[in-house]
């Protein structure tokens, strides 16, 4: 992904219900509709757990490739490939969960993990299950969601302050600091950078 290292953001995303499909039906590849090449866009969000906020940061936008692995699918976004594990059909598309990325970039390296941004909801009983994200069988459109752990993610802030300040403008907005004393308040910045979470948010739209 470009810029990762220098693009921040968190996750406002409204959880999207599917309903799952519990009648048998005869069996299809539910998979077989997402194979294809994609446009892909990418969110970044930050949050302290209570606010957000992406207005200072542009969406990176990138190619991507999806192909059956075995019992799952491959998906690959700019020479980094995401594993969409635990498949399952809803009525509309289907959830999938996704394993972790290593990625390296410049580097240094860092983990993506999957962020449960999607639930699907039983016919039969009203229960729910997270996923990392879904396929959209209408509008021919890949959503998930990967977080970076808060250890990494906050690293990565520190560098990138001790670099630029300017790119820390975002932050301090955030946590209501004000710029002109931020150097003289490391303590309470580095408390506060513990505490934030990278969450990326990828629509792939196929071609």
């Amino acid at each position: 992904m470009k810029k990762i290292l220098y693009s921040v953001a968190l996750l406002a995303a409204t959880m999207i219900g599917f309903t799952s499909c519990d009648e048998e039906e005869e069996k299809v590849d539910v998979r077989d509709q997402a194979i294809g090449n994609y446009d892909v866009k990418i969110n970044y969000f930050i949050s302290d757990g209570k606010t957000w906020d992406n207005s200072d940061f542009t969406p990176d936008t990138e190619t991507g490739a999806a192909s059956i692995d075995g019992d799952n699918i491959k998906l690959t976004i700019d020479g980094e490939n995401f594993k969409l594990v635990k498949i399952a059909e809803a009525s509309n598309g289907f959830t999938f969960d996704v394993e972790d990325v290593v990625c390296t970039e410049d580097g240094t390296t860092y983990t993506l993990k999957g962020f449960n941004g999607f639930e699907l909801v039983s016919k039969k009983d009203g229960k729910s299950t997270k996923f990392s994200g879904g396929f959209f069988s209408d509008t021919k459109t890949l959503k998930f969601y990967m977080e970076m752990p808060k250890d990494q993610f906050s690293a990565m802030l520190s560098n990138a302050f001790a670099e630029n300040e300017e790119f820390m403008a975002p932050l301090l907005e955030l946590a209501e600091i004000d710029p002109a004393t931020a150097i003289d308040a490391a303590a309470e910045i580095e408390a506060i950078l513990s505490k934030l979470s990278l969450v990326l948010e990828f629509t792939c739209t196929k071609k």
